[in-house]
């Protein structure tokens, strides 16, 4: 799923000496793990076999999600904000988000300049419930669903658990946040 793949071979010790091959020449490298820098054996059957190890720099490009504009910390994202483009995805960093519905919605971790990659570190979801809000919470088994009337004791961001208390019963649960003011036991 690569846009483009650049190699690029480092430089080798000017005084060897490798005969001529009458084969072509084989080149082997463990690309079953992305990483930006790997060894290949570079190798010549015949007349004479000879073998080396080639430093080489690998870069993948891949469409990501990038700032479209500089942003600032707690900014909710929109798509006027994001953009896709071809970046190298074996850069340093935690791994770049690849569909804008990853980031729609989110806020920013911090603030982030123009044309900055976006990973998952940087973006996370909106405070949907705050301390002390009322939440209606659901609780499901098999087919049957309960529906209560609680407090929340923390504040929860979506698939986050947090401490509620049921209104009827003033027992102090765990609750996923499923969306602004509901969760699930």
């Amino acid at each position: 799923d690569a846009l483009r793949l650049e190699v690029v071979a480092g430089a080798l010790d000017s005084r060897l000496r490798m005969t001529a091959c009458d084969h072509p020449i084989l080149v082997e490298a463990d690309l079953g793990r992305e990483q930006s820098r790997v060894n290949a054996k570079v190798s010549c059957a015949a007349p004479t076999p000879w073998s080396i190890y080639v430093p080489v720099e690998l870069r993948i490009y891949r469409n990501v999600v990038v700032a479209a504009r500089a942003l600032q910390r707690g900014d909710s994202l929109t798509a006027d904000d994001l953009k896709i483009e071809a970046r190298d995805v074996l850069a340093p960093g935690s791994p770049a988000l690849t569909r804008l519905d990853d980031a729609i919605g989110k806020n920013l971790r911090r603030p982030l300049a123009e044309n900055t990659v976006l990973t998952a570190s940087v973006v996370e979801f909106p405070i949907l419930i705050r301390r002390g809000d009322r939440i209606s919470i659901s609780s499901h088994n098999g087919g049957i669903a309960v529906r209560a009337n609680a407090e929340a004791l923390d504040n929860g961001r979506y698939g986050e658990r947090i401490r509620a208390r049921n209104l009827q019963s003033e027992k102090v649960i765990e609750v996923t946040v499923t969306g602004p003011g509901e969760g699930e036991t």
